[in-house]
């Protein structure tokens, strides 16, 4: 699946969810458990790849990350809430990690720190989604077991973010 000039039209004009998006939500909320705290997207597997179309120009493809992470905010917040403590995507390219990396910086200097959501927003998209250009099997070998021992310190912030977040919506 390539995410290319139509989906960044489309974007520029709206960041609703898909229906893809809204299903995987009502999934991870259904199957998440403490035993789960890690959700791994493989951007390219035996099955398929994902990836943004290389025929972009530079500038768009970092406006379609930002876009991109921007409108999956809200499914951040879930998973998080769901009890994943980590969102890691994998198997991207070096360009497309490049994108989304600016996308997550771009969107965390929106933010209003004094509000809890974006206080959230801004500790989900620093410390709890991640995008890697290594191979699934690279990935677990050489870059999850250094992520693994702050699990707990993770779950622990992330807790207290959601209990703020939750509180000022009341």
């Amino acid at each position: 699946m390539m995410v290319g000039k139509g989906r960044l039209e489309k974007m520029r004009t709206s960041l609703a969810q898909s229906e893809v998006d809204e299903q995987l939500v009502e999934d991870v909320k259904r199957t998440a458990t403490e035993d789960s705290p890690i959700m791994v997207f493989r951007c390219q597997s035996e099955r398929g790849s994902w990836g943004l179309d290389p025929s972009l120009e530079v500038r768009e493809q970092y406006e379609l990350g930002k876009l991109l992470i921007q409108s999956q905010v809200a499914n951040y917040h879930a998973f998080a809430d769901a009890g994943v403590a980590l969102c890691i995507h994998v198997g991207l390219t070096v360009d497309d990690m490049r994108a989304m990396r600016f996308g997550g910086k771009e969107t965390i200097s929106t933010l209003d720190l004094t509000q809890p959501y974006d206080r959230l927003t801004d500790w989900l998209l620093r410390h709890h989604v991640f995008f890697f250009s290594n191979a699934f099997e690279r990935f677990l070998v050489q870059t999850l077991p250094d992520l693994v021992p702050m699990l707990e310190l993770r779950r622990e912030r992330l807790s207290t973010l959601i209990a703020q977040s939750r509180s000022s919506e009341v």
